[in-house]
């Protein structure tokens, strides 16, 4: 499937469609469920998945190399990790140079509002991009369970070949806008409505 309502027709191993499954869950749960995005890979290597906190949040990687018992514990625990750190990029290289030229421009101006100088502010920006990567970068991250190494180190453990190809996560209900009004707005249109 290239699109949700592509993915919706297609039929499970049961013979369903997915949509009349989803509808025949949201009845069984008692709450609504869509279908509103998703990721497929067809991996060379192995994917490793993680769900978290009952379902609230989902994490996918695409790994490359054998699936070994110590390739499958290591990606067990990047996928972990992933959930935890919520990764932007899985390099620096990823990272576009509209958005590095963005955090280097909020960056300076943050420094010359401390009151450093302009010549010594670059040096101190650049500091702070290093760490920008290591924030959001995937291989730059500290692992969450051992802060002395990099995903990449970790990556190095679990045996030749086995790198992390792709990865996604998603956040149940991220990008879902909520409508909030405002208690006097929602007061005013009430009195006008009843004007008329």
């Amino acid at each position: 499937a290239q699109d949700v309502e592509t993915l919706l027709a297609s039929t499970l191993p049961s013979g369903e469609t997915v949509e009349a499954f989803v509808t025949d869950q949201t009845a069984v749960i008692g709450e609504k469920i869509s279908v509103r995005r998703f990721t497929v890979y067809q991996s060379e290597g192995f994917v490793e998945t993680y769900i978290h906190m009952g379902g609230t949040m989902g994490v996918m990687l695409d790994f490359t190399g054998e699936p070994t018992e110590k390739a499958k514990a290591v990606a067990h625990d990047v996928a972990l990790h992933v959930a935890f750190a919520k990764p932007q990029y899985m390099t620096e290289a990823e990272v576009s140079a509209e958005t590095l030229e963005k955090e280097k421009n909020i960056l300076m101006q943050e420094v010359l509002n401390e009151g450093k100088p302009a010549n010594i502010a670059e040096k101190i920006v650049m500091g702070k991009i290093k760490k920008f990567y290591e924030e959001n970068c995937l291989m730059d991250q500290k692992f969450v369970k051992d802060d002395k190494i990099t995903i990449a180190q970790l990556l190095a453990q679990a045996g030749a070949g086995v790198t992390v190809k792709q990865f996604c996560f998603y956040v149940r209900g991220e990008g879902l806008e909520k409508k909030n009004e405002d208690l006097s707005e929602e007061v005013a249109k009430q009195v006008e409505a009843m004007k008329k």
